[in-house]
């Protein structure tokens, strides 16, 4: 997937007519000239093949005229034409300012810029595809060569058999008041009565660079996921994990959503969403304790395969004292005399640990009992309490905080045993 500002003046993509991708090539990028308003400012692209024959304008000598403005051909490039684009594609056609001749007759005279004529779909003018006045007298100047129109075979113009044909221009023949040019079959200008038929339209229009072209060419507007989210940014330092609610969506129902979670450019994992449903990350207990001090990144990525939208929060570990303990104690069926305790990980040698057991974790007030250094040292170790109000059960408590050197450390395992 690419976006339309990627591709190369003199590629093809391809845009939906009535449902039927047709073949369009970009002819320009960005604006040809300053006679052209910042509106122009996209990639220009025109139909590969021409459209149908018609008269510019009128049906007769008596009913022709060269304004372009009010001519026949404008509307219906910007009426019955455009209604064929695919919708999505049509709003999202820029709506231009181009360079014209304002009006009828041998004025030659151009509009431009902000006094330009508004528009969606338009004919390109004889400047615009590399003609000038040392081809006609008549002509205006009325644009700035287009970047496609390179050479005299450029401008030839083939229809759906692959004949080629004179195709229409925007600029009038300012010879007198009923004339108009056109590309003819072997590239040069030519030019007739606008109420002349056999002359075919070949719409061009303006589009943002940021529509999204798959690998076939097809162009797409695309409407991107959206994430809705309760934390986003930096949300400070912690001491603890953190949860964060939040829901996908997409504007477009056929468009299935995937969405991946990551901490620090690593997956944690991937799923098909549920539009709208509301789903939850916590980062805590082991997942936490891996997370080794200083700034962090966790981001929520959702593709519908064309655009990807992303929410992303910023925190700082400062984590310098763990205490792990059992959620429930090990119960016993009679006195509880000796444990065993037995912590591995990478901890630092100035670290400060303290491992501490009970043997009546489920009194209301716990005798614990510190066996540091026979769980260091690798031995087992002998309870000094006897008595247990609510039974006999076992629990520890292993507190580890930084040294002087600041360095952190881990905690892979907590293991032993008890009689």
């Amino acid at each position: 997937m690419a976006y339309l500002g990627d591709k190369a003046v003199g590629d093809i993509v391809k845009i939906k007519e009535d449902g039927t991708a047709v073949n369009y090539i970009i002819v320009h990028k960005g604006k040809p000239s300053e006679m052209y308003d910042d509106s122009c400012d996209g990639v220009w692209v025109l139909r590969e093949k021409t459209h149908s024959q018609r008269a510019w304008h009128g049906t007769s000598s008596s009913t022709s005229s060269n304004d372009y403005e009010n001519s026949s051909i404008e509307s219906w490039l910007n009426g019955d034409f455009l209604n064929t684009i695919d919708e999505k594609i049509r709003e999202a056609i820029k709506t231009v300012i181009i360079p014209y001749r304002k009006g009828s007759g041998t004025s030659m005279t151009v509009q431009s810029r902000v006094n330009g004529l508004s528009c969606k779909a338009f004919l390109l003018s004889g400047y615009e595809v590399g003609f000038t006045r040392s081809n006609n007298q008549y002509l205006p100047i009325d644009g700035a060569k287009l970047s496609y129109f390179s050479d005299i075979n450029s401008r030839i113009g083939k229809n759906s058999t692959d004949t080629a044909v004179d195709w229409w221009l925007r600029s009038p023949n300012t010879r007198d008041d009923a004339s108009g040019f056109f590309s003819l079959t072997n590239g040069s200008l030519g030019g007739s009565n606008t109420f002349y038929s056999s002359v075919a339209a070949r719409p061009a229009f303006i589009l943002p660079t940021s529509l999204s072209v798959d690998d076939d060419g097809n162009v797409s507007a695309n409407n991107p996921p959206t994430i809705t989210a309760d934390k986003t940014g930096d949300i400070g330092t912690l001491d603890s994990g953190f949860s964060c609610n939040y829901s996908v969506d997409d504007a477009d129902e056929s468009d299935s959503v995937s969405v991946t979670l990551d901490l620090d450019g690593t997956q944690i994992s991937t799923f098909t969403a549920t539009k709208n449903q509301q789903e939850t990350y916590t980062l805590g207990g082991d997942d936490w304790l891996k997370v080794t001090n200083g700034e962090h990144t966790f981001t929520i990525s959702a593709s519908d395969g064309k655009d990807t939208a992303t929410s992303t929060i910023i925190f700082t570990r400062n984590l310098t004292e763990l205490t792990v303990t059992l959620a429930q104690p090990f119960p016993a069926d009679d006195v509880i005399s000796a444990c065993a305790l037995n912590v591995e990980g990478s901890i630092p040698a100035d670290a400060v640990c303290k491992y501490e057991v009970t043997n009546n974790a489920l009194d209301t007030e716990p005798v614990w009992e510190d066996c540091t250094k026979k769980s260091q040292a690798g031995f087992s170790y002998v309870f000094t309490n006897k008595t247990a109000e609510n039974g006999f059960a076992f629990n520890f408590r292993v507190t580890i905080s930084r040294g002087e050197s600041g360095s952190g450390g881990y905690i892979t395992s907590i293991s032993g045993g008890f009689e």
